[in-house]
């Protein structure tokens, strides 16, 4: 045990959850672990599990709206934190906040060793000043700081998000299990559907056959009665952070935006549709670890602008969204998690039964193949307004006489060739020639790269050849760990090429890492690059027409 440990996440309730899997590791070697959070945050630090203890404080360099800073509102701090004594504090922050200022108030309060993540010089506030590369998911960005300061997660623990069990009983707000929930509001307005859009999913899912549950703070109840309307049942106000997580247990899906509750979702493990505003990022603030459809125009012009309130007319990123479009999203992590089994929870053969060999000359093994390709190919359905908007750019880019790169390796080379064959070349239609290369297909300058740059450079160079402003590098792989295709995206990135990945399941280095990503959540190699197959010939359908050449 390493004694006595205070980690710090000042933000708001969805923030803190992200904040699990680091606290759990820093529990599983600590005698104890006091967790310094937010007032809004608060209610998810009591549902962390691992938590010992919690200290309340609104940090006036954090809270939207901050409080006056006073030498007796830090001296109240550093007297509650005396009180625990902690021997080693960790100070989680988002990319944008600065550890410096509660790292000084902890060093008041006689914190010995304090690590955080920080691009500022820290002086001697800091024992460890850790560095994240990249832009991966917060819920791993987090976890990344408690190992560097020697924290690990312990065997059997996969990093997921959590909630302290057993849940509230609230079979008499909700009935039985297996209805669908829609949350509509959002802590920051700019993440936030309008209200009859919200009505409008409702109303759709309902009429699908869906048992529809609207939920919300007691802030939102005149906002819940609205969108519940006469199709869903109207639960806002009605529940605390705790009873929510158990509503949200026994859903089938949820249906929310960027905020608290999606992320809530994710801990008890129920698949969520996200209809996510582009303000952040989502390769970071998606809900992480379970089944997830991302509904949304994530090219808007709003995209990275870390907005409070919506920059754009008409709020197009999220108002763009069609009922159809949650309906068919909620039937798709249905679908996935039926699949799959429930993911978070795998079913268990009875003690002392082996599982049956197959029947020798069994199809069994090839029917299972198939099943496994189907389920990923209906989860894909939501994907196809991505591609859409992906063949709409790529038809502007060629048309003005840009390039598409694309690479990957073994099958994803395969699979990157055959698309720019198609480019070269045609799809179903005859059409003029579209430039495009597949950088794995030219040995000579290949084998040469190796040779004296190292195989990581081998595609990432290439780039910097045949790349211009303006043009797009798809990467494929299915790992989304290749090291030579992440590398490429960077080289990408520096040179002002726009980058999307088709990966394997999410989250991976690579989706994180590109402009944009579809993940195939799917359980093998063969299966993602026989969807990664698919997404290739659809996103020739729309390039052409996109370009108004009949499909």
């Amino acid at each position: 045990m390493t004694g006595r440990v205070l980690v710090a996440r000042l933000d708001n309730a969805g923030d803190v959850l992200l904040a699990g899997p680091c606290v759990r590791a820093v529990a599983a070697h600590a005698d104890s672990v006091t967790l310094l959070a937010g007032p809004r945050g608060r209610a998810a630090a009591d549902l962390l599990p691992g938590v010992d203890a919690v200290i309340e404080w609104c940090a006036p360099w954090i809270d939207p709206e901050p409080p006056e800073l006073s030498r007796r509102h830090v001296d109240d701090l550093v007297a509650r934190v005396r009180a625990v004594r902690p021997d080693t504090a960790l100070i989680l922050t988002s990319f944008h906040q600065s550890p410096l200022p509660l790292a000084m108030a902890l060093r008041m309060a006689g914190v010995p060793w304090i690590g955080a993540i920080s691009e500022n010089y820290p002086g001697s506030l800091l024992d460890l000043r850790h560095g994240v590369t990249g832009d991966p998911p917060e819920a791993e960005r987090a976890l990344s700081l408690a190992r560097a300061a020697g924290f690990d997660l312990p065997p059997g623990d996969g990093g997921r998000l959590e909630v302290r069990r057993p849940l509230p009983d609230v079979s008499a707000l909700t009935g039985a299990p297996g209805y669908v929930v829609v949350h509509p509001g959002a802590s920051v307005p700019a993440r936030q559907p309008a209200t009859d859009r919200c009505a409008a999913f409702v109303a759709a899912l309902a009429a699908a056959g869906h048992r529809v549950l609207v939920t919300g703070a007691p802030a939102e109840c005149a906002l819940t009665a609205r969108v519940a309307g006469d199709a869903g049942v109207d639960l806002g106000g009605r529940t605390d952070l705790a009873e929510l997580a158990a509503v949200l247990d026994g859903a089938a899906a949820v249906v929310a935006p960027n905020t608290g509750p999606a992320h809530l979702a994710a801990a008890v493990g129920t698949p969520v549709v996200s209809l996510f505003a582009p303000v952040v990022p989502a390769e970071r603030w998606a809900p992480y670890g379970v089944p997830t459809v991302l509904l949304g125009d994530q090219h808007a012009p709003c995209r990275g602008s870390r907005a409070r309130t919506c920059p754009v007319a008409g709020h197009p990123c999220l108002d763009s969204i069609e009922p159809e479009q949650v309906v068919a999203a909620v039937a798709s992590v249905t679908a996935s998690t039926a699949a799959t089994g429930a993911a978070t929870r795998p079913a268990e053969e009875p003690a002392g039964r082996a599982a049956a060999p197959p029947e020798e000359g069994s199809s069994a093994v090839i029917e299972e193949h198939f099943a496994a390709l189907g389920a990923a190919a209906e989860r894909m359905r939501f994907a196809a307004p991505k591609v859409q908007s992906w063949g709409r750019h790529l038809a502007a880019v060629l048309g003005a006489g840009g390039r598409l790169l694309a690479c990957g390796n073994g099958g994803s080379a395969a699979e990157a060739q055959h698309l720019t064959g198609e480019l070269v070349g045609k799809f179903r239609t005859d059409r003029r020639p579209l430039s495009a290369i597949a950088l794995h297909a030219d040995t000579s300058s290949g084998t040469a790269i190796i040779n004296d740059y190292g195989e990581a450079e081998f595609f990432a160079r290439q780039v910097r050849a045949h790349g211009r402003p303006g043009d797009v590098l798809v990467a494929l792989s299915t790992s989304g760990g290749s090291q030579n295709v992440v590398a490429a995206a960077k080289s990408a990135h520096e040179i002002g090429v726009t980058t999307w990945a088709l990966t394997g399941p999410a989250p991976n280095p690579l989706a994180a890492l590109c402009h944009d990503a579809i993940a195939v959540d799917a359980p093998t190699t063969a299966t993602v690059q026989e969807v990664h197959l698919a997404l290739v010939h659809a996103l020739c359908l729309a390039l052409d027409d996109a370009l108004g050449v009949p499909v």
